[in-house]
């Protein structure tokens, strides 16, 4: 099956607070600033302009599996995905979804 572009969708940014506190983890608290829910992006075969690599490094098997046409058995539409990143401290949940738009061979996006 020819791969294709995915849009992927910030649906919600986790605040992990009350653990950082609880348990006396140091640094940066609340939610992730690298997203705001309702944020889209569109990736093909490199990762989006302004997308966080560490969140596209635990999401970027499920993106492929998307953009190449497969659909997990529990999630409905048909080739749509829920998945996060897994920052503990401040996840980001994203939904990514197969477009109609074929990304090429040599891994550029077509238009």
């Amino acid at each position: 099956m020819e791969r294709r572009k995915a849009r992927i969708t910030v649906l919600k940014r986790m605040d992990n607070r009350r653990i950082q506190e609880q348990e006396r983890i140091g640094g940066a608290s609340g939610p992730c600033d690298a997203f705001e829910v309702g944020a889209s992006y569109v990736a093909g075969w490199e990762i989006p302009e302004g997308f966080c690599s560490f969140a596209w490094a635990d999401i970027y098997n499920d993106v492929g599996m998307i953009q190449c046409g497969g659909s997990p058995g529990y999630i409905g539409p048909a080739h749509t995905m829920i998945s996060c990143c897994r920052d503990a401290l401040c996840p980001v949940v994203f939904k990514i979804e197969r477009l109609g738009e074929p990304c090429d061979a040599q891994g550029e996006i077509h238009g």
